[in-house]
């Protein structure tokens, strides 16, 4: 039997029963690090390991733990600060298995990390809207470039030409956004909710709500970096080669959150993302016929 063993945030490898009870003997893994296994739903400290117990019997009363508050794991659950913020951000991109897996995940303890995420991307989410001319052009010079990359130059083809959005319209809209950020990742987190429950899966759409707002937030502060330290004109070359490593982080964050498959998870984005797009392809067909017919 193989057995995972993580304190805190941190992975400490992989190990045999044996090797663990020896390792509680030396010293080396505390009563209140963390145990997994194949088969188990979540985390559990080794000090709640039946397997344990003649090792826990020789350990001194006020070193087993009292509380399964010990058990949580997820930096931003322990203490709200900005500090915690960034730590569990960094979790969710490198160890987000040790990161998640144990804690609360109740939807009302994360909006404001979801409103920290939205203060972050507020610059950015203005220069886009003010600067949208300048970044269709490059995206043509791009597209144009690049043969393989020809699909940006039709859907810019359709959108047409359209005029500049004013500067108070552009802060209006991303004040908006931002105020309600938190509640929209929420609602899109109902498809993956309902993809999940047409696997037979048991989660709860608040839990899958935080694991939106977790895996989403890293990946748009990960964007938001690589703005930052590229030269504009091969920010959306960047951007395209972080598309696989940011479906990578969202599906492994998000898997770690809800204690389910990744492929799993990657495979009810795919089924949403079809679904959605020929929602979308049959609703705008009715609506042109329609238009078509009142013409």
């Amino acid at each position: 039997m193989q057995i995972h063993v993580a304190r805190g945030s941190s992975s400490l490898g992989v190990f045999s029963i044996e090797e663990v009870v020896s390792g509680l003997q030396s010293g080396r893994f505390l009563m209140t690090d963390l145990a997994w296994r194949e088969g188990m739903s979540t985390w559990v400290m080794l000090a709640q390991w039946s397997e344990f117990s003649v090792v826990i019997s020789a350990v001194p009363p006020d070193v087993t733990p009292q509380s399964n508050n010990l058990s949580i794991t997820v930096p931003w659950e322990k203490s709200r600060s900005i500090g915690s913020y960034f730590e569990t951000i960094k979790g969710a991109i490198l160890t987000p298995y040790s990161t998640f897996a144990s804690g609360v995940f109740s939807f009302k303890d994360y909006i404001t990390f979801g409103y920290i995420t939205a203060l972050f991307l507020i610059p950015f989410s203005i220069f886009g809207l003010l600067y949208q001319s300048e970044i269709k052009q490059n995206l043509i010079e791009i597209s144009e470039s690049a043969p393989q990359l020809s699909f940006i130059l039709e859907l810019i083809n359709k959108q047409g030409n359209q005029p500049p959005i004013p500067v108070y319209a552009a802060i209006c809209g991303v004040i908006c956004y931002t105020s309600l950020y938190p509640f929209f990742l929420a609602v899109s987190s109902i498809f993956i909710w309902v993809g999940l429950k047409l696997f037979k899966e048991s989660v709860t759409i608040g839990r899958v709500a935080v694991a939106t707002i977790v895996s989403i937030s890293a990946v748009n502060l990960c964007s938001s970096l690589i703005f930052l330290t590229a030269p504009f004109k091969i920010y959306f070359l960047l951007d395209l080669l972080a598309f696989i490593p940011s479906i990578v982080i969202s599906c492994r964050c998000t898997a770690a959150v809800l204690k389910v498959g990744p492929l799993k998870v990657f495979s009810v984005w795919l089924i949403s993302g079809v679904a959605g797009y020929c929602c979308y392809r049959v609703c705008g067909a009715a609506f042109t016929a329609i238009a078509g017919g009142l013409n």
